[in-house]
């Protein structure tokens, strides 16, 4: 059995964002998220522990951005992040966004 690496429960959801890093910037989807890491979907190459900046497009054509580092990867499916660098606001902006991901996906 495959013991559970992540700290925080991720929500799923369907964010359009850009990351960018060593190689470039590339569009992409954030397809499940928490406090402490996403998952991201798009083409790209990147390298496990690779630093990576994330703008998030979120509602009301607001832009958030995280840094994290490169947990793992699948070539030309995507790759898990976990966030390194966040200050209290941008926490509390991420803590927001989950509650009501979390809420939307219970109504459905």
């Amino acid at each position: 059995m495959k013991s559970e690496r992540r700290s925080s429960e991720r929500i799923k959801v369907e964010l359009s964002a850009y990351w960018e890093g060593e190689k470039g910037r590339c569009k992409c989807i954030v397809s499940d998220l928490s406090i402490a890491g996403c998952f991201v979907l798009g083409a790209g190459q990147v390298s496990d522990g690779e630093l990576i900046r994330l703008e998030i497009l979120i509602p009301r054509n607001k832009l958030m951005v995280l840094w994290g580092e490169v947990t793992n990867h699948l070539d030309e499916i995507g790759f898990g992040m976990r966030f390194t660098t966040s200050g209290p606001e941008e926490t509390k902006r991420l803590a927001r966004m989950i509650k009501r991901a979390k809420e939307k996906n219970s109504r459905t």
